[in-house]
């Protein structure tokens, strides 16, 4: 009688009692799987082993992923660091951070104001482990740890979903409203003036109306585009809401936040989009834009920036558009 396979036989059980090992198969060279971009991105992923990064737990960067590479990184609020941190007890220049010979990741304080703290002490320089935390001035904490590229992807996607707008890539109006609040304190402390252009797209509902709101979109973030070039790194443009978007900018006085305001008018008129819905439509706009300017040692909160801002804005509109309109709050 021919004999047959126990039908309660777990699976695969003939395939272990030949002794091959079929727990990490090589799906090029079985053949047996098809392999997806995702699949093949998963496999070098895994061949280029753990990348050294930090995790910022606590500050205004909540989420974002400083990836440590063969270089060193200098960390700080001052546009010259290879890593801005938002903090208004972070100074410009505040630590860098390098792996060195062994592999380890060394992080040094750059004699900043308010130290770097490793495992609870102010340090001038410490050799990290795998979750050793590290604190830059009052609360930016950062936590050190090796991911994949595929984690490190994940991790600053979440964080870019929850501070950036998705269409234009702007920050978000909650990003813009936590900033204001630790660049005003930072400000004050420092005796330093502190700017923000307010800008509306004239007619933008007109754009929409006539060439449809995909081209509207396409506006949108052909604007933010063009902006975005001009600002320094520790600026933040915001889209504050629909068509409306502000600059914040640290240590500005008056006659440069206007002239910031004038170079953003005039640069937004030069772009041009095409119709989607028309080739040969060529769609132009224009923006009015409101500044206000904080000088050393005003005392403003952020409501009052704001407001400022908003009915200097208002003011260029009524005026015709197409212009600037920009005070200081004394």
């Amino acid at each position: 009688m021919k004999k047959t396979r126990d039908t309660n036989e777990a699976p695969h059980a003939a395939d272990k009692r030949d002794g091959a090992d079929h727990s990490r198969l090589d799906p090029e060279m079985t053949g047996q799987i098809d392999l997806s971009p995702i699949a093949k991105e998963m496999m070098k992923a895994e061949a280029d082993g753990k990348i050294p990064c930090l995790v910022v737990l606590g500050g205004m960067d909540v989420g974002s992923v400083i990836t440590v590479g063969d270089r060193e990184l200098t960390l700080g609020r001052g546009g010259e660091c290879d890593v801005h941190l938002q903090d208004d007890g972070i100074s410009r220049r505040h630590a860098k951070v390098r792996v060195n010979a062994r592999g380890e990741l060394v992080v040094q304080d750059l004699r900043s104001t308010n130290g770097t703290y490793v495992r609870g002490q102010r340090i001038s320089m410490a050799t990290l482990a795998a979750g050793d935390k590290v604190l830059l001035g009052r609360r930016t904490v950062l936590k050190y740890m090796v991911h994949d590229r595929i984690d490190q992807d994940y991790q600053q996607e979440i964080y870019t979903s929850t501070t950036r707008d998705p269409l234009t890539k702007a920050h978000n109006r909650k990003y813009l409203t936590q900033r204001l609040v630790t660049d005003l304190s930072y400000a004050r402390r420092h005796h330093q003036s502190l700017g923000l252009v307010m800008f509306d797209i004239d007619h933008f509902k007109e754009v929409n109306d006539t060439f449809g709101h995909p081209t509207g979109d396409q506006v949108l973030m052909a604007v933010c585009e063009v902006v975005s070039r001009m600002i320094r790194a520790e600026d933040v443009l915001a889209r504050y809401g629909g068509e409306e978007f502000c600059v914040l900018a640290q240590g500005i006085d008056l006659e440069g936040a206007r002239r910031l305001a004038e170079k953003i008018r005039r640069e937004v008129s030069k772009r041009t989009v095409t119709a989607l819905i028309d080739s040969r439509s060529i769609v132009r706009v224009s923006v009015s834009v409101g500044v206000a300017v904080m000088t050393p040692g005003a005392a403003v909160d952020s409501a009052t920036l704001i407001a400022q801002a908003d009915e200097n804005l208002y003011k260029a509109k009524n005026a015709g558009r197409d212009r600037v309109v920009a005070s200081e709050i004394n």
